[in-house]
């Protein structure tokens, strides 16, 4: 039995370097406004790195956990503390203009009803942020989230707009990789040898409701007019067992070799 390599664990339910700069991201399209965190977010980041990213003379005062840094540097506003299951549906009497989720849904059991719970804390015209485990965060929380889940929710129908989705390198904090919406059947996978983030950006539009969610490439299939569903290639592919697993085979050697589909951003 071949024995299995581990990643040490890096997502922490926080603010580290990738999600400091997309803190920096979101307040470039929208102030922070009233602010809700899910969960109390530490700072992960060197008092270097701080003071460089954010032009501080000093960030010696900005320890532990991220309230002051929100408060002095962002101009956020943050309210009462609520203790709450995230599984259930959440009371509140009031909603921000920004919701944070940085490193906590993936912890969450009934991720449909947290994210419903988000999207309720958030106001019209608010924007939801995430930074969640992508590839290579098995056994960190009880999920590794794919672009295609928000996507899937963030979605013009189900009452968002400019929903923004990138790939980050835990390893590489130069760059980050823009993901397309999946279109006409396309799936958009990615094969890793390193941790990736998947970094999200939506903006609540107006009433939204996710009754409705289903996976891109299957909803295209069942949409689309018969005849175009299968070129005569793939279903000669398709068709033939052998044809199928050399194809299956031969996609999966290409995604080990790390080919990522995605610009820089």
């Amino acid at each position: 039995m071949r024995q299995a390599r581990w990643w040490c664990g890096r997502l922490k339910v926080g603010i580290d370097f990738h999600a400091l700069k997309f803190l920096q991201f979101a307040v470039a399209h929208q102030t922070l406004g009233d602010v809700a965190t899910i969960g109390r977010l530490r700072l992960y980041v060197s008092k270097v790195h701080l003071g460089k990213i954010l032009r501080l003379e000093s960030a010696a005062q900005y320890t532990g956990f991220c309230e002051p840094l929100l408060y002095d540097h962002f101009k956020a506003q943050l309210g009462a503390t609520y203790l709450t299951d995230m599984n259930h549906p959440i009371k509140h009497d009031r909603q921000y203009d920004t919701v944070l989720d940085y490193g906590t849904l993936e912890h969450i059991y009934n991720i449909p009803q947290a994210m419903k719970n988000l999207s309720s804390l958030c106001r019209e015209g608010g924007q939801i942020l995430h930074v969640s485990p992508a590839n290579n965060h098995c056994g960190h929380g009880f999920y590794q989230l794919s672009p295609e889940l928000f996507f899937s929710i963030y979605s013009r129908a189900n009452g968002y707009a400019d929903t923004k989705i990138f790939l980050a390198d835990t390893d590489d904090q130069r760059h980050w990789y823009v993901v397309k919406e999946p279109s006409h059947g396309k799936r958009v996978t990615v094969a890793s040898r390193c941790p990736l983030y998947v970094l999200v950006r939506t903006c609540r539009s107006g009433p939204f409701a996710h009754d409705q969610v289903q996976q891109s490439d299957y909803l295209h299939v069942w949409t689309a007019k018969p005849e175009a569903r299968s070129s005569g290639l793939r279903q000669w592919v398709e068709g033939s067992e052998r044809m199928y697993s050399a194809a299956f085979h031969l996609k999966r050697k290409l995604n080990r070799m790390g080919r990522l589909r995605f610009g820089k951003s």
